[in-house]
């Protein structure tokens, strides 16, 4: 005959149910989610031979969270200071192959001015500076940066700021001149967005990387200043000349100061 103990019955707990059992299963999780190799090389029988090694591992174990979440808290911080050091990164390189190109800068009298707010969807490549009519802004100056990169011009003045269209703009429609090679040629955008060459005659006479300047030919933009250069050229089967693509020596989202000027020739 089974002999049942009433009491023990009674007393009797799920394994699962059980604040110990919880306890360790709390701990392990705890030690995969942090830390995953010092986790389990706090536990290991080769660390734990010093009891330093083991305090310290388990100090860092604690410690980890805290560190992720203050990572969290300045992430803002680190984006700021990657996007910063990146601007920097492209603005050397421009400035870099700039000074290869060699060409001589114009002695223009300008204006300085901050870009403040550019298009969002980079639809219309239109942006505002913090100089206007009051600072004697008028509709058809030249935008550039300090090296003589040609950025846009002005379409529309206000009392303390004005409209920039820039080479982004799907209405540009620039004549450029091959620096290498002196051929002449038209810098318009295509339906997709792209700036290309059109109206040239020879295509042989452009090379990626050349650098590309505005033209005498142009009736909004003076002569000389730095445009872009050939960033790529594809033959078309259907058609005689090939699409040369071209890049801008200016990066719309990553202006700051800019200088309109206010001679012209």
């Amino acid at each position: 005959m089974l002999v049942y103990n009433n009491k023990k019955l009674q007393n009797y707990k799920p394994f699962f149910s059980r604040y110990s059992v919880w306890f360790f299963i709390i701990i392990i999780f705890w030690g995969v989610l942090t830390t995953k190799s010092k986790f389990w090389a706090f536990w290991s029988p080769k660390v734990t031979t010093t009891m330093y090694v083991s305090s310290l591992n388990a100090q860092k174990n604690i410690q980890s969270p805290i560190g992720f979440l203050e990572d969290l808290f300045h992430f803002r911080t680190i984006r700021n200071e990657y996007y910063q050091l990146k601007t920097n990164q492209i603005l050397n390189a421009n400035n870099l192959y700039l000074q290869s190109v060699c060409v001589k800068p114009q002695l223009y009298n300008t204006i300085q001015a901050n870009a403040l707010i550019s298009d969002i969807e980079g639809a219309s490549g239109i942006f505002i500076i913090n100089k206007g009519r009051a600072d004697n802004v008028k509709v058809g100056m030249n935008i550039t940066l300090d090296n003589s990169v040609l950025v846009g011009r002005v379409v529309e003045v206000f009392d303390n700021y004005a409209k920039v269209e820039s080479l982004y703009s799907p209405n540009i429609n620039i004549s450029v001149i091959n620096s290498i090679s002196n051929e002449v040629a038209l810098v318009k955008r295509d339906n997709k967005g792209f700036l290309k060459l059109t109206l040239f005659s020879d295509a042989s006479k452009f090379k990626i990387g050349d650098p590309l300047v505005t033209s005498l030919d142009n009736k909004e933009f003076l002569r000389g200043l730095l445009v872009g250069q050939i960033s790529n050229i594809v033959s078309q089967q259907s058609l005689n000349k090939p699409d040369i693509f071209i890049d801008p020596f200016f990066k719309l989202p990553y202006l700051n100061t800019v200088y309109i000027i206010t001679t012209y020739p």
